[in-house]
């Protein structure tokens, strides 16, 4: 009854506007997400592939995340999909999955200019198919937002893009969040009659624009639920008590009984780590409930200095008993040693005058090599402390005397 009312009003305007030879007011159909994808697969197929491109039935369903998981893990089983992560606003990930035939119709296109007119042998599909769809899919997705941007519920489709692909059902099921999904499902036909694909696009289902979230909803982007699960996740640290070196002939060696000998001040200085080697603290190994526990040590006081006081405690804790205890060692250079001034050294005694070597004549000197004998005997030398004579040369200035230094060194 309703609906007669409102086909009689619109019809009344119409008949008013046209005697008033006035246009009447356009009633614009609403976009349907439906209409949306026909004319972005027409659009996208035409300015990215030149490609006709035309699609024959939409059909749109909402499902859970496991029961669309679990289709896509029965379908692997004839023949893995090919899953497309699409990467949208605020980290949302949606899937794309195109069947073998628009696979091999977008490949042909774009290797040899034209769709073969023949079905596509089933084959595995790889990361290479995926990427060769990269293009065809960004403008579809693209050309789709916008279409649908007069809507209140443009946020589910904007700013999808292609990001990677997922190995399987397994894989894509960690990456993607669990909330409802649209799943779209296209039977495209490809090159006018040459070949006819499936195509299905799946975008998570969000709140219209201007629509507060539901209550009780985490509120939180993908990148903040993905750092959540890796802050819940499990790490392992070991405590080290002490690290030793063993030679490969003592390794050989070791039987069952043997005592490996840990120093004392291990138990204060055991290093706590989370991978082969990698320490995060040092820690003070001991007990509670009488279970074995550790302590974890303030860093001023596991510096160097009371790593060494803790070991020299030890030692001094435990001090040796086989044998007798050695005196205390004194510091050599405590004092500086006294040496005797240089002009006060006495001579050294107990050694007979060496006798005085007779010269070489003429001939022997020759034939050792050595120069011709002086012809006037040198001067006696003067007396040490005297002051050299005037001479013919030019008189040498004066020598300051050094003073006497301290010699470390032993005279016999």
């Amino acid at each position: 009854m309703g609906m007669n009312t409102d086909n009689k009003e619109k019809g009344r305007n119409s008949a008013l506007h046209l005697k008033l030879g006035v246009a009447p007011e356009p009633n614009p159909a609403l976009m349907t997400p439906a209409k949306a994808l026909r004319i972005a697969v027409s659009k996208a197929a035409e300015e990215q592939l030149s490609l006709a491109a035309t699609v024959l039935e939409v059909k749109e369903e909402k499902r859970a995340l496991e029961p669309f998981l679990e289709t896509l893990a029965a379908e692997e089983e004839e023949g893995a999909p090919l899953l497309i992560v699409l990467q949208g606003e605020e980290g949302a990930l949606g899937v794309a999955i195109p069947d073998e035939q628009l696979v091999a119709a977008v490949i042909e296109i774009q290797t040899m200019g034209r769709v073969l007119p023949a079905q596509a042998a089933p084959r595995a599909l790889t990361a290479t198919d995926a990427a060769m769809c990269s293009g065809f899919l960004d403008r579809l997705l693209t050309i789709f937002s916008r279409e649908l941007s007069a809507e209140t519920e443009v946020r589910w489709a904007s700013g999808y893009q292609f990001a990677r692909r997922a190995e399987n059902a397994r894989l894509l099921g960690l990456m993607l969040e669990d909330v409802p999904y649209r799943v779209f499902r296209l039977s495209v036909d490809l090159g006018v009659g040459a070949k006819q694909g499936r195509l299905r696009l799946v975008f998570p289902v969000k709140p219209a624009a201007g629509k507060p979230a539901k209550a009780g909803g985490s509120g939180k982007s993908w990148h903040e639920a993905l750092e959540d699960q890796v802050m819940e996740s499990h790490a392992m640290v070991e405590a080290i008590l002490h690290r030793m070196f063993l030679t490969l002939a003592e390794l050989r060696r070791l039987k069952t009984g043997d005592i490996l000998q840990i120093p004392l001040w291990s138990v204060g200085n055991v290093s706590l780590e989370s991978a082969p080697k990698q320490r995060l603290a040092r820690v003070r190994l001991g007990q509670q409930n009488g279970m074995r526990a550790v302590r974890l040590m303030r860093p001023d006081a596991v510096s160097d200095g009371a790593v060494t006081g803790a070991a020299a405690g030890a030692a001094a804790a435990c001090p040796r008993t086989d044998g007798p205890q050695a005196a205390p060692l004194t510091d050599p250079l405590a004092e500086p040693l006294a040496a005797p001034p240089v002009n006060e050294v006495a001579p050294a005694g107990g050694l007979a005058d060496l006798p005085e070597a007779p010269p070489p004549d003429g001939q022997a000197a020759a034939a050792a090599g050595l120069a011709e004998p002086l012809a006037e005997p040198l001067s006696a030398l003067p007396e040490t402390g005297a002051e050299p004579g005037p001479s013919d040369e030019t008189e040498l200035p004066q020598i300051t005397p050094m003073t006497a230094m301290p010699m470390d060194m032993e005279i016999g």
